[in-house]
């Protein structure tokens, strides 16, 4: 499936990205979805066609997610990343859940 094709959320997840067992970055991701993710951030060695190792983590700690990734764009403005296997539903459905409870309190 073209991960364009999924809905992108505009969220921030904690991530960490890590190239050869060494990590290169920890930064938050935006435009996630369940097949890949945007980051605003560039790196000399993320380059496309790059795959590397990737830590997700919600920004309250509540779900984390590690996976093998590939870096499929880079620009100036960041990179993007499609991920190997999705992410669980379950990051989708917290944040959901979160922004209901706060938009409640």
């Amino acid at each position: 499936m073209n991960c364009r094709q999924d809905q992108r959320l505009t969220i921030p997840l904690h991530t960490w990205l890590y190239l050869d067992n060494k990590l290169l970055i920890k930064t938050a991701a935006r435009n996630v979805s369940r097949y890949g993710l945007y980051l605003h951030i560039t790196h000399h060695e993320l380059k496309c066609n790059t795959i590397v190792d990737i830590e997700v983590l919600d920004n309250i700690e509540q779900y984390c997610w590690r996976g093998r990734a590939l870096i499929i764009h880079t620009s100036s403005q960041g990179i993007g990343i499609l991920l190997e296997e999705q992410l669980p539903l379950t990051f989708f459905r917290h944040r959901s859940q979160t922004r209901l409870q706060y938009k409640q309190h």
